[in-house]
């Protein structure tokens, strides 16, 4: 059995240590076709393939917020994950957790208590666990709630820092 063994160089990249042919198994996994490539002029007058590749050969560097699809790809190809002592990826934050942390809340709206979505409790846990996450939610989907319940559930917990980016100070 091969063995993949990950150190964290900063809060942006994975290093990954690991014989060739995985390195380029893994350089094949992280590489998919940007869209609408065929109308970049780039890809046009030949300088570009039209693939967007995630994981670099020559530095072995990885994104973090791609650490939970290397754990798919090792458990899938049977590879052995080893980590830096201290590495500090994932927390076991689970969705029954999460749906009694909001409950604890206590969120009221217009008179009544507000009673949380499937979709946002789950984005609460996965957001406190993975640590780094980017998500996407349609209008009127309680985009708000679920910012100040991992907002709330973060300053509770002792954390130092966020970053909320919103499209217009209005939201802000």
């Amino acid at each position: 059995m091969s063995g993949i063994f990950i150190t964290k160089v900063n809060e942006v990249y994975l290093k990954i240590f690991c014989e060739d042919h995985i390195s380029q198994e893994l350089y094949e996994f992280f590489t998919f076709m940007a869209p609408d490539h065929e109308w970049s002029p780039m890809f046009k007058s030949r300088h570009w393939d039209g693939k967007i590749r995630l994981f670099n050969k020559k530095t072995k560097q990885l994104y973090v917020g791609l650490f939970r699809y290397l754990i798919k790809f090792a458990v899938e190809r049977k590879y052995q994950l080893e980590f830096e002592s201290g590495i500090d990826l994932l927390n076991n934050f689970s969705i029954e957790e999460a749906k009694e942390y909001i409950t604890k809340l206590d969120v009221w709206s217009n008179g009544k208590p507000l009673e949380p979505r499937d979709y946002q409790v789950t984005g609460l846990a996965k957001a406190i666990r993975y640590k780094r996450m980017l998500m996407l939610s349609p209008t009127a989907s309680g985009k708000s709630f679920m910012i100040y319940s991992i907002c709330r559930y973060l300053l509770e917990n002792n954390c130092k820092r966020g970053l909320i980016i919103v499209p217009t100070i209005s939201l802000v």
